[in-house]
């Protein structure tokens, strides 16, 4: 890597967590999020990059399950194998809808109560899980002390740190996948080539520095003999096929042309400390108020994404925000249903008691067609899920014509 590239994402990296976190102004949030709401549209309408118009979430968080689909019909997987590097839970990854659909695979996670849980959902079906925490040295012999097919269709990798290295690491090691699919980091743009230094114990801790740029990662797939073929529309995970499968049915291009710039940072700065919100668990008794102030499309095809803005309202007595040791974050859910909400992501934000601001949230509509109802909440990270008026339920039509007014349904802002 250039030194004086990295020289320069490292000042960079050090000027954003030196920066005051404070809640985005209201009407920038607004713009942010009006202007990601029209990109998507406008990116299915056109069926930018042949895929995006197919993102859709069955157990992904940003519409990966879509994709894998269907970049596997195109190369005409015939494994049906994958292998997951950061496989959290099992309830909520890239792969989950792979097992669902009758494929086997590898998950290694290295959370305790993460693999376990996902040990649990696994019980009986045709997955391996591991739990490890995995880094350049150990990531070849972990894979195939599981039992991991060398030439699997999918390979996930979602470590937020060494993620780079990994890829390289299970390459040197023969480990040749269909297709590659990697977290990038979008906060270096398309141009900048650079990879966090390897660290076998980093962990992420909140800020921009981790993984590796978009270019870096295509630099390294062209070496491997892989073609970037898509990013999705969050701007957080990046799809790589093997050249000779992407063949003439993929679009495959250079990193400025597949870049998309992540929702999380559209017009905000890099993630600062995440030391900085430091504060004890709200109690019950505190006043936390969310109201919707405006739902960008309110009629969603199955599985295409909602794009919201909320007011939250803080009357607890300290200040919230995230990132943070107790942070509090906008969730959302659909109709009640049990399990850990889905956080939204949103630039670093802090609300002084007695103050408010605006945040954005981008959500899945459900694979089904009919009338959902929206679960969106303030969740207090390893406390609870807020009760109203910290929560709010909206009915949504997915998949149908006819949709109310979202401002007709929703209140004012506190």
């Amino acid at each position: 890597m250039n030194p004086l590239t990295q020289a320069l994402v490292e000042a960079r990296f050090r000027r954003a967590r030196a920066r005051p976190v404070r809640a985005p102004a209201p009407e920038r949030t607004r713009r942010a999020v009006a202007r990601a709401a029209r990109s998507e549209r406008l990116s299915r309408e056109r069926g930018a990059s042949g895929l995006r118009r197919l993102e859709c979430s069955r157990f992904s968080q940003n519409g990966e399950d879509g994709v894998i689909a269907e970049i596997a019909r195109r190369i005409g997987a015939q494994r049906r194998t994958f292998v997951e590097i950061g496989a959290s839970d099992g309830r909520q990854n890239c792969t989950r809808a792979l097992l669902e659909d009758g494929w086997s695979g590898v998950w290694v996670e290295g959370d305790p109560a993460a693999a376990a849980a996902a040990r649990e959902l696994a019980a009986g079906r045709s997955v391996e899980v591991v739990e490890a925490f995995v880094d350049r040295s150990n990531a070849v012999a972990l894979l195939r002390e599981a039992g991991a097919d060398e030439h699997a269709d999918v390979l996930v990798i979602d470590v937020d740190g060494n993620d780079w290295w990994i890829w390289r690491a299970l390459a040197s090691g023969g480990l040749r996948p269909s297709v590659v699919i990697v977290e990038y980091n979008p906060h270096l743009g398309p141009w900048l080539d650079w990879r966090l230094p390897h660290d076998r114990d980093h962990r992420w801790d909140g800020s921009a520095r981790y993984g590796a740029s978009l270019q870096a990662f295509a630099a390294l797939a062209r070496r491997l003999g892989y073609a970037l073929v898509h990013c999705e529309a969050t701007g957080t995970n990046a799809f790589f096929v093997r050249r000779p499968l992407a063949g003439a049915s993929l679009d495959a291009g250079s990193a400025r042309r597949h870049f998309v710039a992540g929702q999380h940072v559209q017009g905000a700065p890099a993630f600062g400390r995440s030391d900085v919100l430091a504060a004890p668990p709200v109690g019950e008794e505190a006043g936390l108020t969310l109201t919707v102030d405006r739902i960008w499309n309110e009629a969603p095809a199955p599985g295409e994404a909602i794009h919201l803005t909320a007011w939250v309202r803080n009357d607890a007595g300290v200040a919230i925000g995230a990132p943070a040791t107790a942070a509090v974050h906008l969730a959302w859910r659909w109709n009640g249903e049990d399990g850990e909400p889905r956080r939204a992501r949103a630039p670093p934000w802090r609300i002084a008691p007695g103050q408010r601001a605006l945040l954005g949230c981008r959500a899945i509509a459900p694979a089904q067609a009919g009338t959902h109802h929206l679960e969106l909440a303030l969740v207090q990270e390893g406390v609870r899920w807020f009760a109203a008026p910290g929560r709010v339920s909206l009915p949504l039509q997915v998949g149908t014509e006819g949709a109310q007014s979202a401002r007709a349904r929703v209140g004012a802002p506190p």
